[in-house]
Parts: structure tokens; sequence; C-alpha cells
């Protein structure tokens, strides 16, 4: 169950999130961007962020969440801080709603690319990147709130220890399923998605 209002939410299978990420997959490569550069994700959907984490994994490109902005205005303090983690990850693009995209790139300084153009794209035919324990698959952001936020770069191995710890540290079994209710850009809803 995926959605931003409890009202709302709706029910997205595994095999079509996993059909819409290789089809993005094979949009970001075909927008010419190659394995170990970052791409921003940036979408307002939580499943957009779901099937972009998903593509920029496959693509073997180093993921960098990030929440847009309410509206893309300078008086807007999520402007300062989508500019600032352009600049740390040195993104090649961001993965974006297309109505955000001007918004996104004048801010960001790089490319935007819409997710759901992305996503009219075949599906990625290889086996998606096979990645090493010590590369960095993702770059987390620390909230800002004693500063500009940091960059904490995590590793592929950082990505799939943690989760499979969380299981038997809380006394979760095989085929349980836990609710996630922070935001999929904060670190521990990217852990526990990519156990």
């Amino acid at each position: 169950l995926v959605g931003d209002d409890p009202v709302a939410w709706r029910r997205i299978p595994a095999a079509d999130l996993m059909d819409r990420a290789r089809r993005i997959a094979q949009g970001l490569r075909a927008a010419g961007l190659e394995p170990g550069q970052a791409v921003m994700l940036s979408p307002r959907r939580p499943d957009d962020m779901l099937a972009g984490l998903t593509a920029a994994m496959l693509a073997g490109l180093v993921a960098a969440p990030i929440l847009p902005p309410r509206r893309f205005t300078d008086d807007d303090p999520a402007m300062q801080r989508l500019a600032h983690v352009a600049r740390l990850t040195g993104a090649a693009a961001g993965l974006v709603a297309g109505h955000d995209a001007a918004g996104f790139a004048a801010a960001a300084g790089c490319p935007a690319l819409d997710i759901d153009a992305l996503a009219g794209n075949a599906p990625f035919d290889g086996p998606g990147r096979r990645w090493g324990r010590d590369e960095v698959a993702l770059m987390a952001f620390t909230s800002g709130s004693t500063g500009v936020p940091k960059g904490v770069p995590l590793t592929a191995g950082n990505l799939w220890a943690t989760p499979h710890a969380f299981g038997p540290a809380f006394g979760f079994r095989a085929g349980e399923v836990c609710l996630n209710f922070t935001a999929l850009d904060h670190v521990a809803s990217l852990f526990g998605f990519c156990g």
C-alpha cells in the first residue's frame, strides 16, 4: 500500500512496481546517465519515489532522495536545500514530476527528467547493476536542523545489511509486513525498503 493520504492509499503489486522501475531505468540510461553518476530523486508521489529508487539501483546510479519544495519560489527554504544537495552530489539529473521540471532544473542546476515520461520506455532488459559491497549506492541527507544538510554516503553493504539486522532485533519473521510511516527521503524508510 502506498500513498500520502491514508484515505486514498492504493495497493501496487510488486511486479507492477518493478515493471515501472525497469522502464524508468531504461529511460535514465537513454537520457545518457552512466553508472556511478548521482541522480536526485524528487518526485511527489511515494510510489514514484520507490520506483525511482529501484530504477536508480538497476541502472547503477547513486540515488540522492530529497523531498521536492512545496512550491518553486525563492522564498521556499526547501529551494536552498535542493540547490545544496545538487552541489554536494554533483547530480547528473533529477527525477521529478513533470510539472516540477522547470523549477527543479532552475534550482538544482541540472536537467530534470519527468518520471512519467521515462516510464513510457521499454523495460530495462539487463539484469541490473551488481553492486559491490563497498560502492556508494545512496546519498542520504541529514535534516539540516543545525545548519545545512550533510550528505551521508551509504554503501550497498549498508543498504542490505541493516534491514537484515532489523528482523532478528525486532522479532520479525518471514512473510510479516511492517508499516513505514516516515517520508521516503528519510534513511529509515530507505533501509526498510532495501530489505
